[in-house]
């Protein structure tokens, strides 16, 4: 992916979405292209929304209960 078609693709959930979301790394996806090769840089061709578990302090848990989750940005190569 070009910078040009990452910016095209950022704009487009920015106006669906809102500018607050929160951008994130599949690094599952990306390490599993080659698992028996270790990477340092990996390209990015795809930009999702996507609803995920989110972490504050260690936990998924909020106190009453319920998972914590959050919409974010991912770039990943699937």
């Amino acid at each position: 992916m070009t910078v040009n078609q990452l910016i095209k693709k950022l704009e487009k959930i920015r106006d669906h979405h809102g500018k607050r979301l929160p951008v994130v790394v599949d690094m599952v996806g990306a390490n599993n292209t080659r698992p028996d090769a270790i990477y340092s840089h990996v390209s990015v061709n795809n930009v999702d929304v996507e609803m995920i578990g989110w972490a504050v302090d260690d936990s998924f848990i909020r106190e009453d209960g319920s998972e914590r989750i959050r919409k974010v940005v991912t770039l990943c190569q699937r």
